[in-house]
């Protein structure tokens, strides 16, 4: 269950940076750009649990059929520590990929893409430490609401003392599916992270947030998740991941992007989404994560 738990993960991360890179690209294009000009969008959040790996796409005009194009012709090197590590090879899509080399832990990656020997787009990462829970605990069942019951957990987490911590908080439940569906199969739930603490707007599954108010203590992070979602459910799968500083701010204005979308409409405006690629856009970050699974009853 573990091994299709982390491709679950993986997924929503790819489908995350896609989505909010091609949100950038849409920003920064407000007029046809010339040919020499377009820019070159770089997606991959580096994880310890999963090989090397990301997206590359090519903006186009607005007045050309395709948004995007997918690059196929790259030369994607990767140093760890300014050694060299590995090279990226093309699969499919705009995707590149190690065979099995995994980043590690406490470790610096830079991406260099070369195309026709040239260096087009660069970025570094720093791969976080998964953090430390401490406990997890279902408090209560409340009502939020007069119509829908929530139960109420609290996540123990001991926070790094003197150094800027990011931090992203998912939830799955493990559903028993048949009908040519497979088994035992995740599915992310949505939740209400604490006031305190949220900085998403509600504009994700998951909630984010950072160790401004808590450096170096251990404090219990709440958070509800709608009876709607557990009901007949009694695995719950509870994740809380160590992000870089760049994934966080690209997250979060990812985040206000959507929000000023729902609710502005096409009156929202101009909304940068934060990308640190040298010459081109999107993201490249890292996530480390730690999972506790805890049993419940629900009727």
């Amino acid at each position: 269950m573990k091994s299709n738990f982390k491709i679950k993960i993986s997924r929503v991360i790819l489908s995350i940076i896609i989505l909010s890179g091609l949100v950038s690209c849409e920003q920064e294009i407000v007029s046809e750009i010339p040919k020499s000009n377009k820019l070159i969008c770089l997606n991959g959040i580096f994880s310890p649990d999963s090989i090397l790996k990301l997206n590359l796409t090519q903006t186009t005009g607005i007045n050309e059929k395709d948004s995007l194009i997918y690059i196929k012709n790259a030369d994607v090197e990767v140093l760890e520590n300014n050694n060299f590590f590995c090279s990226l090879q093309y699969i499919t899509n705009g995707n590149y990929e190690t065979g099995e080399i995994k980043p590690k832990q406490g470790n610096s990656y830079k991406v260099i893409v070369s195309i026709d020997g040239q260096v087009k787009v660069f970025s570094t990462v720093f791969i976080e430490k998964r953090p430390e829970i401490t406990s997890i605990d279902t408090i209560k069942e409340i009502f939020i609401d007069i119509q829908e019951k929530y139960w109420l957990f609290k996540l123990g987490l001991k926070d790094s003392e003197n150094y800027s911590n990011y931090y992203f908080v998912n939830v799955y439940v493990v559903e028993n599916k048949y009908n040519n569906k497979a088994l035992n199969d995740t599915v992310e739930v949505p939740i209400l992270l604490s006031n305190q603490f949220d900085d998403t707007g509600g504009a994700l599954k998951g909630g984010i947030l950072n160790d401004n108010q808590f450096d170096g203590k251990t404090i219990g992070v709440e958070f509800a998740i709608s009876d709607t979602y557990l009901k007949g459910k009694n695995e719950v799968i509870i994740c809380i991941s160590a992000v870089s500083e760049d994934y966080y701010k690209h997250i979060l204005s990812y985040c206000r992007y959507e929000v000023n979308k729902k609710n502005w409409g096409d009156f929202s405006g101009s909304v940068s989404v934060f990308s640190n690629i040298d010459g081109g856009t999107g993201i490249l970050g890292s996530q480390s994560t730690s999972e506790k699974i805890i049993v419940l009853t629900t009727k």
